[in-house]
């Protein structure tokens, strides 16, 4: 998927990183690895993307860990069947849907 190569490799620009590109990176992440290492990636990932654009101190590890608990608690659930791209869709809906019960510092 070039979204996760370009994230990977920190040539996403930081403008295209927007919260649905977020959650698509995180639920890719999710249905590929086990929870523990789909966090990692994600940490990193966003830790190294924010660096290279110098905003690194921008990261928020509890933003992070609180997505991603939702992102893999999504996926969990979601048929595998489908397309990636339909999933992604489904998630940014369920995402708007749950961003006020995730707490203001998540948003």
């Amino acid at each position: 998927m070039d979204l996760i190569e370009r994230f990977e490799q920190c040539t996403l620009p930081i403008a295209e990183m927007h919260h649905t590109q977020h959650l698509e990176i995180a639920l890719w992440y999710a249905l590929h690895y086990p929870p523990p290492e789909a966090l990692d990636r994600m940490r990193n990932g966003l830790k190294a993307l924010l660096a290279e654009n110098g905003v690194g101190s921008s990261y928020d590890e509890e933003v992070t860990r609180g997505w991603m608990e939702f992102v893999q608690d999504f996926a969990a659930h979601a048929d595998r069947s489908v397309p990636f791209s339909e999933l992604a869709h489904k998630l940014v809906l369920s995402a708007e849907g749950q961003r006020n019960k995730l707490g203001p510092h998540l948003k």
